[in-house]
């Protein structure tokens, strides 16, 4: 049976109507290879809120996420800056024996490693969607040198940030591709169709 999504007090439909509204609003605006690729990476991200709920419902339940949870959103937010673990455990309230043992224990991983994690995570996004250097996003997210930075990041990602950001260049050109192709197939499809429509409108008055 399917339940009714909007009992639910953090169901996020408006955040949903939002994400299509864009969707719908930038397909009004043409069909160039650009507004194509961001409306195909919306149309993901709406799909995904249907695929992991539970991750998407849970951004907006902030109030009664638990003490791991809420270390979590804290190293999110300060992921460009130098956190230290006597930091993080001051404003978690707990000492750092205690808070690390309860966040190992919930998420398999410390949390400075955990921390580094979200940093590398970030990192990717910005080498996939940015011309930034790595020098530049090795300062940009609090490491000391572009050399430990280059090491955080290939003990997480089995590759170095350069490779890692020439293997994205190739795949963002793939995408590109990609995206033409589908437009020119778009294209024809519309094409064939009104091709059918005149094709059937001229038939019906040589019939009559």
């Amino acid at each position: 049976r399917v339940g009714d999504i909007t009992t639910v007090a953090n169901n996020r439909i408006e955040d949903r109507l939002a994400i299509f509204e864009e969707i719908y609003q930038n397909l009004n605006m043409g069909y160039s290879i650009e507004n194509l690729e961001y409306v195909s990476m919306c149309l993901w991200h709406l799909l995904a809120s249907f695929r992991y709920i539970n991750q998407f419902r849970e951004i907006k339940n902030t109030a009664n996420r638990n003490i791991v949870q809420q270390a979590i959103v804290y190293m999110r937010d300060h992921v460009h800056e130098k956190l230290s673990l006597e930091e993080l455990c001051g404003e978690m309230k707990y000492s750092s024996s205690q808070f690390s043992m309860l966040f190992t224990r919930t998420t398999g991983h410390s949390p400075m490693d955990y921390f580094n994690q979200l940093k590398v995570q970030r990192a990717c996004q910005y080498l996939d969607l940015t011309n930034l250097k790595i020098k530049e996003i090795s300062f940009m997210l609090g490491f000391r040198d572009q050399f430990y930075f280059s090491k955080v990041f290939k003990k997480y990602m089995e590759m170095t940030p350069v490779d890692y950001k020439k293997r994205a260049d190739i795949e963002w050109v793939f995408f590109r591709i990609l995206i033409k192709i589908k437009k020119k197939l778009y294209i024809c499809a519309v094409l064939y169709m009104k091709l059918g429509f005149v094709f059937e409108t001229i038939s019906s008055e040589v019939i009559i």
